[in-house]
């Protein structure tokens, strides 16, 4: 009976139960030696070892790191430190068969590839992003219809009197007066007595006006009259100036709202609005993709202050990988070339 070598999934962490979780952020095989870099769940400084036998010791900050030449057997290594553990998945790992066969027909199925192993947890999520730029303003709504008039000033002041109107006609004539003595040379006789009245003769033509005699003495004033009717009043003068305005009164209740005008045109775009601040901080990744030409090694290299945790070959074998890149080998002739992806993540 042979067993098959496994080869483990490249940067596939796997965790198992224990007492307390040590974080395994790169457990693999690389430039010839293991590589596990990871962090204490509380940061301290301590001795961490791993299987047992090799033993480094953690940052303040919590964080540590193997270097060794070292292979383990199994392909998973077990972390302890004080009373946390964990386990991991080393990956470009190649388990070792319990017994190899020695003929050639055996021989090709240790060339076989292995089924795939477990997919690994879910990275934490990234930090959130920048707040985003301020919208536009909306158009100005329609102006309300106008509120209703105010009440009536003051009455202004009365204008100037108009001039008198026209004189009316005059009065009816009055009864004539008594005949005054006649001025003679010689003196009258005594008046005798009234004869019988003869009869009423014809009136006779009006003499002539005679000249107007002197006035006399002004009498006494006698008692005022009762008054007489009143007489029509005369035509209306011309209006007087306008007199000033009077005071303005108060505005009325506001009126209803009018119906929604149509929408105007879009405006300018307002300005941006205050920037964001930071999200909390994280492990941080980022995807570097490297196109090369066929039929050439592609090298997809993360910056100085990264370290590559996973890579992908698109149209190559599959990639290599150490601390600083991924490596990708084309096998075939093709003319679009190949492509070397790295997840890159900060020390």
């Amino acid at each position: 009976m042979f067993k098959r070598p496994l080869v483990a999934v490249p940067l596939m962490l796997a965790s198992f139960p224990a007492s307390a979780e040590i974080i395994v952020e790169q457990a693999m095989i690389a430039g010839g030696e293991l590589r596990v870099i990871g962090r204490l769940s509380r940061p301290r400084q301590t001795t961490v070892t791993l299987d047992g036998t090799h033993e480094t010791r953690s940052e303040a900050s919590g964080r540590f790191t193997f270097r060794l030449i070292y292979h383990p057997a199994t392909c998973i290594v077990k972390l302890q430190a004080d009373n946390e553990e964990r386990e991991a998945v080393v990956g470009f790992c190649g388990q070792r068969a319990t017994d190899v066969p020695q003929n050639g027909a055996s021989a090709a199925v240790l060339n076989q590839q292995g089924p795939p192993g477990p997919e690994g947890p879910q990275g934490e999520a990234g930090p959130s992003g920048p707040t985003g730029p301020q919208g536009e303003r909306g158009p100005e709504g329609p102006a309300g219809p106008p509120g209703p008039a105010g009440p009536v000033g003051a009455r202004g002041e009365r204008g100037p009197e108009g001039p008198p109107g026209p004189q009316g006609p005059p009065g009816p004539l009055g009864p004539a007066g008594s005949p005054g003595q006649s001025i003679a040379e010689n003196l009258p006789g005594l008046v005798g007595p009234p004869g019988p009245m003869g009869p009423e003769g014809p009136p006779g033509p009006p003499g002539p006006q005679g000249p107007q005699g002197l006035a006399g003495h002004q009498g006494p004033q006698g008692p005022q009259g009762s008054q007489g009717h009143r007489g029509e009043p005369g035509p209306a003068g011309p209006p007087g100036p306008e007199g000033p305005t009077g005071p303005q009164g108060e505005a009325g209740p506001p009126g209803p709202p009018g119906p929604v005008g149509p929408v105007g045109a879009i405006g300018p775009a307002g300005p941006a609005g205050p920037e964001g601040k930071p999200g909390l901080s994280g492990t941080i990744l980022r995807v570097f993709v490297q196109q090369c030409n066929s039929g050439e090694r592609c090298v997809a290299r993360c910056e100085d202050d990264e370290f590559p945790i996973n890579g992908t070959c698109a149209r190559g074998d599959r990639p290599a990988m150490d601390e600083l890149a991924v490596y990708c080998f084309s096998t075939s002739s093709d003319t679009n070339g190949m492509f070397a992806r790295a997840i890159c993540a900060k020390k």
